[in-house]
């Protein structure tokens, strides 16, 4: 089970007014997984996970993988810092 069809499961039995130690039992989880996820639940008033901070993943197309290559072939003896500071 995956962590959020975990929380998902625990806020559903909490939802439905079962407490943290009968929800640790009925889905034999730890009593840790439980509490964080009716805190969270609590805070957000969601399951869903909370905004994550700093910069996204960068975007691999194969486009840009294809340029990539290209800049290379044209000119092997560059090192990475050249070629990203004449982009």
């Amino acid at each position: 089970m995956k962590d959020k069809e975990r929380r998902e499961a625990i806020v559903a039995l909490f939802k439905k007014g079962k407490s943290a130690p009968s929800i640790i039992k009925e889905l034999n989880m730890p009593r840790s997984i439980v509490y964080k996820a009716i805190k969270r639940f609590n805070e957000l008033r969601t399951a869903m996970d909370r905004p994550k901070s700093g910069r996204s993943v960068t975007a691999t197309t194969p486009e840009y993988v294809k340029k990539i290559r290209e800049c290379i072939r044209r000119n092997p003896d560059r090192s990475m810092r050249e070629m990203a500071e004449n982009r």
